[in-house]
């Protein structure tokens, strides 16, 4: 450790300042003057901001950054160079364990002290938790760094989010009808201005999340210059060249919110294999993310924009260091009139194509095909997913019988008089079904009907007849 940090000195830090100006756009100047004036800098996201990538930059240049007094701690990250940071705060808090994530801050702030340098924390796991945080470092010079996402922007990868890592099942409309009727503070940055209240406006600073699609954009050169580390500077760190936790394709989308109909909850590993399988195959893929406005109505694209005006209007005038132009603005692209890409509407050959991307990993296939072949046996009703996952994992199944039951009008009239009770309505049901051929559930309700009227005729004749069936 001490061959790592201890040749970060004071003259060196300066001099680099010196030799050029910062190079963040020209609204917005650097708020850390020194690593050496603040105790801890925390990065909170916020989630679908760019934390995987500022994770992996950070955890690729941990020696680089304690050359300029950053302490970051480490981290692991998967097969896809996905991580939470430091998420083992937030499990900690979880656990309500606040003495534990104390314990485990000290330690950091005593090793980044030991080496004259300020601890440098990402996660956006803790975005949720500025009261604890403020509780814990009371007495800490602390600074916290935001980035924030128009939520129109940043709502299609929450639920692509959710899909991937929450066994979310429903589309994507269904989701924007829940953001439309509740409080979003997640979204309006709600969280963000709470961080602005507990640790004050002058050691809250919040960057504009701007679109990947934009090139000339670069997140980690960005954090990069709200550390103080010019942009002449910057050319001595690695960055990396690949898109870190992008979205789903709408094919591995689809195909994962319908296998979340099969996954168990507790099978996190499944989880994680599915995920490391499709997440590789839609980078590799490369699709640019579709717009919000190409994926649902446009009636529901005006809602959202009402919705979120006024809040757009304040993060914009009173939180974000600068505002690029346009930045809210998430208008059509080119003309046209939205919903031309949705994932309710995603061709089959899509997720065929994403499903052999699971291939690669034979155990996990072959769970799940034993999940599919388990659904399959135990169905109460007709659930068509099932069948669909069953045809594109190829598990063998007998076509389901569809019922075509229904009440003839004379049946629909018995049925409504004021007189009809149990034993009627069981009659007129066992009848019915009987004449769509679904015997077994016929002589079921007979069955009841007898029970309830023991002595009607008509009940006893359709009793005998249907047990000539031999159920």
């Amino acid at each position: 450790m001490k061959s790592l940090y201890t040749w970060y000195s004071v003259s060196n830090y300066f001099r680099n300042f010196l030799k050029v100006g910062l190079s963040k756009p020209d609204e917005v100047g650097s708020s850390i003057l020194s690593p050496k004036s603040q105790d801890v800098i925390i990065h909170i996201g916020a989630p679908k901001a760019g934390s995987s990538a500022i994770q992996k930059f950070c955890k690729m240049n941990r020696d680089k950054l304690a050359k300029y007094g950053y302490f970051y701690p480490f981290h692991s990250l998967d097969v896809n160079n996905v991580s939470g940071g430091h998420s083992i705060l937030e499990a900690k808090l979880v656990e309500g364990d606040l003495e534990g994530v104390k314990k485990i801050l000290q330690k950091w702030i005593d090793t980044a002290k030991k080496y004259n340098m300020c601890l440098l924390l990402s996660s956006e796991s803790i975005y949720g938790r500025a009261n604890d945080l403020a509780s814990i470092l009371a007495g800490q010079r602390v600074k916290i760094f935001a980035y924030y996402r128009s939520p129109i922007s940043a709502l299609f990868s929450h639920y692509n989010q959710s899909v991937k890592r929450n066994l979310n099942k429903g589309f994507l409309t269904n989701y924007v009808d829940l953001i439309l009727e509740g409080n979003q503070d997640r979204y309006s940055g709600g969280f963000i201005r709470l961080w602005i209240d507990r640790f004050g406006s002058k050691n809250v600073t919040v960057y504009p999340y701007q679109d990947v699609r934009d090139k000339s954009c670069n997140i980690e050169q960005d954090f990069l210059c709200y550390l103080g580390i010019s942009k002449r500077t910057s050319c001595k760190f690695a960055f990396s060249e690949k898109a870190v936790n992008s979205s789903y394709s709408l094919g591995a989308l689809e195909l994962k919110r319908q296998l979340n109909f099969i996954l168990p909850d507790a099978d996190l590993s499944l989880q994680n294999e599915i995920d490391w399988c499709l997440q590789k195959y839609s980078d590799e893929l490369g699709l640019p993310t579709p717009r919000l406005i190409e994926l649902i109505p446009l009636e529901k694209f005006k809602e959202l924009q009402e919705k979120f005006s006024v809040t757009n209007k304040y993060m914009k005038d009173n939180v974000l260091a600068y505002c690029p132009e346009n930045f809210f603005d998430e208008s059509l692209v080119d003309g046209g009139d939205g919903s031309t890409g949705s994932s309710e509407h995603v061709h089959i050959s899509a997720l065929i194509d994403a499903a052999r991307a699971i291939d690669k990993n034979p155990e996990a296939k072959k769970k799940i095909k034993n999940l599919i072949s388990i659904r399959l046996s135990n169905l109460e009703e007709i659930n068509l997913t099932i069948f669909r996952l069953a045809d594109i994992f190829g598990v063998p199944y007998q076509d389901p019988i569809i019922s075509k039951f229904k009440y003839t009008e004379r049946q629909i009239r018995i049925l409504s008089a004021s007189t009809a009770g149990g034993a009627d309505i069981c009659r007129e049901t066992a009848l019915a079904l009987e004449a769509n051929g679904e015997y077994v559930q016929a002589c079921f309700f007979i069955k009841k009907a007898l029970e309830l009227r023991p002595n009607g005729r008509v009940i006893q004749d359709i009793y005998k007849r249907l047990c000539e069936y031999n159920f």
